[in-house]
């Protein structure tokens, strides 16, 4: 599969094989590659899109009819070209596999899942966010840090140091945070 990220057009390639006829007779079963528009769920403000990648699965819904000038002019218009259930008139819909390839379970069922290498929450995403139990697992790493490294009569300096040492040392898994916001 080839995916063009800027007309958001995949090159996929049928699962179902289509026997071609030709003048000197009939080839083999081949799969049928085809470049179609992507499915992505989306409205005039928001968007959700998924890397694609080769090998990545699907399915394509096939229009009735022509696409081609909605596509160009984005408004309610005629096909145009009078073909039927023509495959370049197909919808590319990422995430349908089979069932060799199911996803990892997700360990909860009432909770909404988005797992990923990189996700960003807004086009300019760029503070980390960090999970809540994660956060008190380093304040607590931090403090106790501090309570440790207590001498007497010294001020509070070796907390304090002991206190940035862990500090600096949270900020990394802070910062590592896989999911960024604006």
């Amino acid at each position: 599969m080839f995916y063009d990220p800027a007309t958001q057009k995949a090159e996929v390639l049928l699962g179902a094989l289509k026997t071609r006829i030709t003048a000197s007779g009939e080839l083999p079963n081949l799969p049928l590659p085809v470049f179609v528009p992507v499915h992505w769920t989306r409205t005039v403000a928001s968007y959700v899109t998924l890397p694609l990648a080769p090998l990545d699965t699907g399915y394509v819904l096939i229009s009735d009819r022509s696409l081609e000038k909605w596509l160009e002019l984005g408004v309610p218009t005629d096909p145009g070209l009078r073909h039927t259930h023509s495959e370049i008139d197909g919808i590319f819909h990422p995430g349908l596999h089979s069932d060799l390839a199911p996803i990892v379970p997700p360990t909860s069922q009432a909770a909404a899942v988005i797992e990923s290498p990189l996700i960003n929450l807004g086009a300019a995403a760029v503070e980390p966010v960090i999970k809540a139990t994660t956060f008190i697992a380093l304040m607590d790493t931090m403090f106790a840090a501090a309570s440790a490294a207590t001498v007497p009569n010294d001020g509070g300096a070796a907390s304090f140091a002991a206190f940035q040492g862990a500090w600096d040392a949270a900020k990394a898994t802070i910062n590592s945070a896989r999911v960024k916001t604006v």
